[in-house]
């Protein structure tokens, strides 16, 4: 109903705790303003004296975890499967390793899986960092069914984990330059460059 949305999103505003990251050809005295601006816009006036902690699970080393959740639309013809392997704490060492296996397994798995298998209009392999956890994520969306949608996944995870216990010594050193050459370059954009820093 719509007094309930209204309801929520004054109660939402109201307490919301924003944090803001400006960059750009901007003075201080200008940032601060544009910030108090868009608060006093929200009307964020009671927001919490403690920012919220985030937290992140845990899960059990060699436990499979599933979540499986119907689709909103009954109309809706699509489905999706996402696999998540959750790697731990952040550190230097295993963000570049895993950045690396990203660059490694994406073009591969998106040829089998999308290419090959045409499983989905939508495959995608990428890292997931949150609260200074990360984990390794493929994704695919489609028309077939979830749970084929999953097995096909696993199957494509089982070659690639060959993949990489195989890759030789001189490819993976190329993948690694790659990847320094890419950390190294100047930001596309400064949307680009935000986000980056905001992460940081």
């Amino acid at each position: 109903k719509e007094e309930d949305l209204s309801s929520f999103m004054a109660k939402f505003c109201e307490s919301l705790l924003v944090e803001s990251l400006v960059i750009g050809n901007i003075t201080v005295e200008e940032a601060t303003k544009l910030i108090t601006d868009c608060t006093k816009a929200l009307n964020s006036s009671q927001p919490p004296a403690v920012p919220p902690t985030l937290t992140v699970s845990q899960l059990k080393l060699g436990h499979e975890y599933r979540s499986v959740a119907p689709v909103p639309n009954d109309e809706d013809i699509n489905s999706a499967c996402l696999l998540h392997y959750q790697i731990g704490r952040q550190s230097l060492r295993d963000d570049v390793l895993l950045d690396i296996v990203v660059q490694l397994l994406d073009p591969v798995a998106y040829t089998q899986l999308r290419t090959v298998e045409q499983l989905g209009y939508i495959v995608a392999t990428h890292e997931h960092r949150l609260a200074r956890v990360q984990g390794l994520r493929i994704l695919s969306q489609s028309t077939r069914d979830p749970f084929y949608l999953e097995s096909r996944l696993l199957a494509c995870v089982a070659g690639l984990r060959k993949e990489l216990v195989d890759i030789p010594d001189e490819v993976l050193k190329q993948h690694a330059e790659s990847l320094a050459n890419k950390k190294l370059a100047p930001h596309r954009s400064l949307d680009v460059k935000c986000d980056v820093l905001f992460q940081e």
